[in-house]
């Protein structure tokens, strides 16, 4: 695959995240233009502006523990702070743009409702049960 041009894409990292640099790497190789960025990052005073990304990716890891629904920490973070909610919304709202979670990131994105289903009115994640056997 050939870009025309590099997308500029955001690896968003948290306390804990292991996964960020084999991820940075794989999407170099990829033909990305790739920015290592913390949540400190978007939540900080002088926030760094999502808008000129195509693509967001939460790396996995071990974001405040190694255990399901670890990423409660994370999601808990981006949610509630009004400068990064606005953001996260404004980005996902656009149509050209992308986002990957692996691992935490996965947990972080289901619990940003941005992936699972809705149920209530609310996003839950998808609990499918795998009939292969």
């Amino acid at each position: 695959m050939r870009f025309e041009s590099r997308p500029r894409v955001a690896v968003v990292r948290e306390e804990g995240i292991n996964g960020d640099r084999e991820m940075v790497a794989s999407l170099f190789y990829a033909g990305f233009d790739v920015v290592d960025v913390t949540v400190t990052d978007i939540l900080g005073d002088r926030s760094l502006q999502l808008d000129s990304f195509r693509g967001l990716i939460f790396s996995g890891g071990f974001s405040f523990a190694d255990v399901l629904g670890s990423a409660r920490g994370w999601a808990a973070s981006m949610k509630f702070n009004l400068k990064a909610k606005q953001q996260l919304e404004r980005f996902k709202s656009r149509s050209d743009t992308f986002s990957l979670g692996v691992c935490n990131g996965c947990q972080l994105l289901a619990l940003m409702g941005w992936v699972g289903s809705k149920q209530d009115g609310k996003f839950k994640p998808l609990k499918k049960k795998n009939s292969n056997t």
